[in-house]
């Protein structure tokens, strides 16, 4: 008997955590001067209240995988911190 429960007990936890991985979505996109319309390279992108981030690349490209109702936060030197707050549809 005990086996079993330990057994639906694992089923139950794999499948908890599967719903928990089914949350996120990942945001692809570009951060940009406005001023230029030039990509800001190795800009800062963070998850608001985690230390979840990356950063964009030589052209100002990202891709993060973030919670549906993350806020990102886009940094720079040089440029004021931008906040983004939507819920992050699936494409």
């Amino acid at each position: 008997m005990r086996k079993l429960q330990f057994f639906l007990l694992c089923m139950v936890t794999v499948f908890l955590s599967q719903i928990a991985v089914a949350q996120n979505i990942n945001v692809t996109g570009a951060v940009r001067d406005a001023a230029t319309g030039e990509g800001v390279p190795f800009a800062s992108i963070q998850v608001k209240g985690t230390m979840q981030g990356t950063s964009t690349d030589g052209d100002g490209n990202y891709a993060i995988n973030v919670p549906k109702n993350a806020i990102l936060v886009f940094s720079s030197i040089g440029y004021v911190n931008q906040e983004a707050r939507r819920t992050w549809k699936r494409p």
